[in-house]
């Protein structure tokens, strides 16, 4: 990974995933400035979240992800609440065996779950948005390689709704959906 200049496009600094582990996802930028990175080693689904102080990239904490390989890490409108998409793929000698995708809300400054939102078996969850109300956006993709992509929102009140899923299948992309952005103005997805 790279820390960059936005103003010049230097690269400032290099630093990789902790010993034993790959970078799995995302990363997101705390308040307080830390840096938070999705991790997994390759043979492990249980993956970490890791904890970096911004200057040196030294890992300061280890932290779970309270599910099986962490992909995104975005923060609430607040700050104060991490919210995590864990793929949920499990694997076995012979390739994939499933999913358990979830979501979970963990409070920033003590890694305390607050909530987990499982997703609909056969879902994996690798994006996620949300806005200032509380409502969340999540995308990823199904079990089968090339299916259509799955968009789904959560509202403040933790009922999920799915445009489309393996039960309700809407063509959207031919595979992941990868990003996401809100129109909070308007009360749209893009």
């Amino acid at each position: 990974a790279a820390v960059i200049d936005l103003k010049t496009m230097e690269i400032l600094q290099t630093f990789a995933a902790s010993t034993g582990r790959n970078f799995y996802g995302h990363g997101c930028f705390l308040p307080d400035g830390r840096l938070l990175t999705s991790e997994q080693a390759p043979d492990e689904p249980q993956g970490v979240i890791v904890s970096r102080e911004t200057g040196s990239m030294k890992v300061l904490q280890t932290l779970p992800s309270f599910g099986l390989n962490p992909h995104e890490i975005i923060t609430s409108e607040s700050g104060q609440t991490l919210i995590i998409a864990n793929q949920g793929t499990e694997q076995n000698p012979n390739g994939l065996s499933g999913l358990k995708s979830n979501i979970c809300w963990v409070r920033a400054k003590d890694h305390k779950l607050l909530r987990t939102q499982t997703i609909e078996s056969g879902l994996s969850v690798t994006h996620l948005k949300t806005d200032a109300s509380g409502w969340l956006i999540g995308g990823g993709h199904g079990n089968s390689p090339g299916g259509p992509g799955i968009l789904f929102s959560i509202s403040p009140q933790l009922k999920t709704s799915f445009l489309n899923s393996p039960a309700k299948s809407v063509s959207l992309t031919d595979g992941e959906i990868s990003a996401l952005s809100i129109d909070a103005s308007r009360g749209r997805v893009f």
